[in-house]
Order: C-alpha cells, then structure tokens, then sequence
C-alpha cells in the first residue's frame, strides 16, 4: 500500500499498511500491544499507527520481521480483524443501501 511507509516493508510486516490504515484503532484498541511493540514510547506518545509506521526506522521493522512470535500475534491479529469486517459486511453494516432520502 504506497504511502502508508516511506520504505517498502519486509514481507512477513506488509499488513501493517493496511492495520495502520484502518480508523477501527481510533475507538477499538485490541491492536495497542501489537503497536506498541513497533513503535515503543512513540507509540506511548502517540496512539497513532499511521505515524508510528511513519517514523519507526526500517532496522527495526526488519528485526520484527524475524521475530517469530511478532510475526505470528500479526497474523492473529490480522485474521481477528478480517473476522470483524467479516461478521459486519454480513449484517450490512458499511454497506450503503439504495435509499431515496426525503426532504422533512
């Protein structure tokens, strides 16, 4: 997703991009651990994934990269939020419906 770093990511972390693109985290902050382990006291000052992807320095997303307990509580993670978008899609939420809208 271009954009989202100023450097392309090691494979394992490229679903970060889209996580960090996500505005779930502004009200939902099961993902809080996991940021915190990229972006440590930014993160702390922050809250913001976006800018902690932003600004954390590639050799340390390259070591998250071969960390295998990082790698496999992002997946976890990104298999429980595409459960969520799952479940939702399937009771319409975010799905815009054909409606006319009339004047009161």
């Amino acid at each position: 997703m271009p954009g989202a770093s100023p450097y392309p990511l090691p494979e394992p972390l490229t679903g970060l991009c889209r996580l960090a693109l996500d505005l779930r985290w502004t009200w939902s902050h099961a993902g809080d651990a996991l940021w915190k382990r990229v972006g440590g006291d930014l993160w702390d000052r922050t809250q913001n994934p976006w800018l902690v992807l932003q600004c954390v320095p590639l050799e340390r997303l390259e070591r998250l990269a071969g960390d295998a307990a990082f790698v496999r509580d992002l997946r976890a993670f990104e298999e429980a939020e595409e459960r969520y978008r799952r479940v939702n899609r399937s009771m319409g939420y975010g799905v815009l419906r054909n409606r006319s809208i009339r004047p009161f």
